[in-house]
């Protein structure tokens, strides 16, 4: 599937394979690695063609990067910030469960902000697909720092609480009661002030 180019704030994931280098450095075939990646590319692209197929469902685009997915929302109605989490987290449960069932490992981290997604450049031997922005760079820094933090779990989602709009970061710290089904799954640890989370 062709994405169109991008510019606008947005709800961004990244999923990530937990163990793909591991898997790379212990199978010298690469069999293992390349396995997973069919399996996680394949997997990815059924959910959003899926999601797709339901009118009235907040659009979201997708594309992968070795061993990683990046997903996020369109839509330029910041009043929809609610629905789009929502479908995100969907989108991202889904993928949970299929991958457990192939037995891959996966974890994932969403943040808010300006993304940018260009369109290929293509130069003789080089193709580049540019990203950009901060919603990628701190969904990638929720995956991956640890300090200070426990290491990200298998089927674990980080919520990147310091740029979230205000109308989801007050409906996130609702009681649980007071919150729709998949949202109501959304917590916070006392271990960790920066993120919301999501199992």
């Amino acid at each position: 599937m062709a994405i169109d180019k991008f510019d606008a704030n947005c709800f961004l994931a990244l999923v990530d394979i937990l163990g793909f280098k591991q898997a790379m450095k212990t199978d010298p075939s690469g069999n293992k690695a390349w396995g997973m990646l069919d399996e996680f590319y394949q997997i990815g692209y059924d959910v959003l063609a899926e999601h797709r197929r339901h009118s009235g469902l907040v659009k979201i685009d997708g594309f992968f990067i070795t061993d990683k997915a990046v997903l996020f929302t369109r839509g330029r109605r910041d009043g929809d910030a609610l629905k789009k989490v929502r479908s995100l987290l969907s989108v991202i449960q889904t993928i949970f469960q299929e991958t457990k069932q192939k037995e891959i490992s996966v974890a994932a981290a969403i943040a808010y902000g300006g993304f940018k997604y260009a369109k290929r450049i293509e130069f003789p031997g080089i193709v580049k697909a540019p990203i950009y922005g901060f919603a990628y760079v701190n969904a990638w820094r929720a995956l991956k720092e640890t300090q200070n933090k426990p290491k990200i779990l298998e089927r674990e989602c980080r919520i990147v609480q310091r740029c979230l709009p205000p109308l989801v970061k007050d409906y996130l710290l609702r009681p649980k009661g007071q919150r729709d089904e998949i949202l109501a799954r959304v917590t916070q640890r006392p271990n960790d002030v920066d993120h919301f989370h999501f199992e």
